[in-house]
C-alpha cells in the first residue's frame, strides 16, 4: 500500500515538473516573438562590425537605464533601438553620457562607433 503511494507522488511530481518545462518553453518562444531583428522588445542592439543585422543576431544588448561605456567599438555598426514606451538612446562622445545626440524608439541605422564611447538609455 505504501509503494503505491510513494508511486502516485512521484508521478504528480514528475507531471508537475514537466508542465513547468513546458510553460518554460512556451515562455521562451513568446520573448523571441517579440524580437525585432533579434533585438529582444525593450531593448537596445548593437550589431557586429560591417554585419548589418548580423542574421538578428546583436553582439550588445542593454536594457538597464542609465550610462553603458562601449569598449573595443570601431568602425560601422548598425545599431537599433527596440526599447518601449517612448524611450530613447543618447549616442555620446564622452564615457561619462555627454557630448550627445538622441535616437528615438524604433531607430535602426549604420553609424560609425569610433568616435561614441557611451550610449545612455531613458524614458
Amino acid at each position: 500500500m505504501m509503494t503505491s503511494k510513494v508511486l502516485r507522488q512521484a508521478a504528480a511530481a514528475a507531471s508537475a515538473a514537466a508542465a513547468l518545462l513546458m510553460l518554460g518553453a512556451v515562455e521562451t518562444q513568446a520573448a523571441t516573438a517579440a524580437s525585432s531583428y533579434g533585438c529582444p522588445d525593450g531593448a537596445f542592439c548593437i550589431y557586429p562590425q560591417n554585419a548589418g543585422f548580423n542574421n538578428n543576431v546583436p553582439s550588445h544588448v542593454y536594457w538597464a537605464q542609465g550610462v553603458h561605456r562601449l569598449y573595443d567599438q570601431y568602425g560601422t555598426h548598425m545599431i537599433y533601438n527596440n526599447q518601449t514606451d517612448g524611450w530613447k538612446v543618447d549616442i555620446c562622445a564622452n564615457s561619462n553620457g555627454t557630448d550627445c545626440w538622441t535616437i528615438n524608439q524604433g531607430y535602426a541605422n549604420e553609424i560609425d562607433l569610433g568616435p561614441v564611447n557611451s550610449v545612455v538609455l531613458h524614458p
